[in-house]
């Protein structure tokens, strides 16, 4: 069973700022001087899944192995955003989806929003055993200061991270679009994970 997941912090050279996610159990951050670079939306910066800046690695492992700080969140396979010296993650407990600021110097949680979701979409279906909750990474917007996000059952939000979250509009994608359950493909199974695609703005 899947459980919550962690976020951790090390320091890597030249300020970089690094996401690793662990598709298994747990969600590592690799991060320093994050102003040197965010990690403002899926795959990064240039939507690539790089980074221009030094990781710190080497073929003898970090230069730094050692966390500088390590924070428990809530459970989800939702990449985490780097931006402005802060860390986003989503996460989800108790038939709620957590959206959290956390700091990016130490680890603790600047302020946090909350919305009522499910564990599952409503056309969920296999392998809940081994997810739940928001699967979909953020998608931050520099110009405006906000920060949209999509639950795994069709619930999209704008939530304005200058003021602490809070939401300024949302549209329930299954029922404005009636949406029907994902066929099945090819003979491994039938399964339906909901939503999982990374908003995008700027379109």
């Amino acid at each position: 069973m899947r459980q919550s997941s962690s976020v951790s912090c090390r320091r890597i050279s030249h300020g970089c700022a690094r996401l690793l996610l662990s598709c298994a159990a747990c969600i590592l951050l690799t991060v320093t001087q994050l102003s040197a670079q965010d990690w403002p939306h899926w795959r990064g910066p240039d939507r690539n899944g790089t980074s221009t800046a030094a990781s710190g690695w080497s073929n003898t492992g970090w230069l730094n192995p050692e966390p500088i700080w390590q924070q428990q969140v809530f459970e989800g396979s939702s990449a985490p955003l780097v931006v402005d010296d802060k860390v986003l993650v989503t996460g989800w407990k108790d038939g709620t989806d957590i959206l959290q600021c956390l700091a990016g110097t130490d680890g603790k949680v600047l302020w946090q929003a909350a919305s009522a979701a499910p564990k599952f979409g409503r056309l969920a279906l296999g392998d809940q055993g081994l997810y739940g909750g928001p699967t979909s990474a953020p998608e931050f917007a520099p110009e405006t200061g906000m920060l949209y996000t999509l639950s795994c059952d069709g619930d999209l939000q704008c939530r304005d991270t200058r003021r602490d979250g809070a939401l300024i509009w949302q549209v329930q994608l299954h029922d404005r679009y009636q949406v029907q359950q994902r066929p099945r493909v090819g003979r491994s199974g039938h399964r339906d994970y909901g939503f999982t695609t990374a908003p995008l703005h700027g379109c």
